[in-house]
């Protein structure tokens, strides 16, 4: 009898590189040299401006802190002077200012009324069926004490409304002026 012969062989053959694959492995290298060149570049870039700002902030804030030293903060600030505008507000006539509007003849209606506490002023809006009733009005203002540079700032026909009234707006002060 013919024995054949059987060889293991347990060693695994490598599959050749190819020059393609060599090619891939070098520009992945080349690649991730750039980057590293680049991340240094940037890295010693921040460390300097580190390094710059670290001498300028003392400077900074010891000039800020001599700043803030001689005025108040801006929340104090802005604080002050809302109670200020509320006080000023407080200390209006307002009846004295209501009562000049409704003395005036009835034959205009006010439409609005935009006050101003701290200009001691305020726009009045109103209509009138004609002219001369906003005349009759504007000089019963005029004549008024309690207000003081009664003038008309503007005036305008409604042609879209019935009757077609007269738009008018009226500035006055009271008081003395601020």
């Amino acid at each position: 009898m013919n024995r054949l012969r059987l060889e293991l062989d347990f060693v695994v053959q490598r599959p050749k590189v190819s020059l393609a694959g060599w090619g891939l492995v070098g520009t992945a290298l080349l690649a991730l040299a750039v980057s590293a060149q680049q991340a240094g570049v940037k890295w010693s870039a921040n460390e300097r401006q580190a390094r710059t700002l670290a001498g300028v902030r003392p400077a900074v804030t010891r000039s800020d802190a001599i700043a803030q030293a001689g005025r108040p903060a801006t929340a104090e600030t802005a604080r002050t002077k809302q109670v200020r505008e509320t006080a000023r507000s407080l200390g209006a006539p307002w009846a004295d200012l209501l009562m000049a509007l409704e003395a005036a003849p009835a034959n205009v209606a006010v439409l609005e009324l935009d006050p101003s506490a701290t200009k001691r002023s305020l726009l009045l809006t109103a209509e009138a069926l004609d002219a001369a009733d906003m005349l009759n009005y504007l000089k019963a203002m005029q004549s008024d004490t309690r207000l003081s540079n009664v003038v008309l700032v503007s005036h305008q026909v409604q042609l879209q409304a019935p009757g077609t009234p007269l738009r008018f707006k009226l500035r006055a002060n009271w008081g003395d002026a601020p």
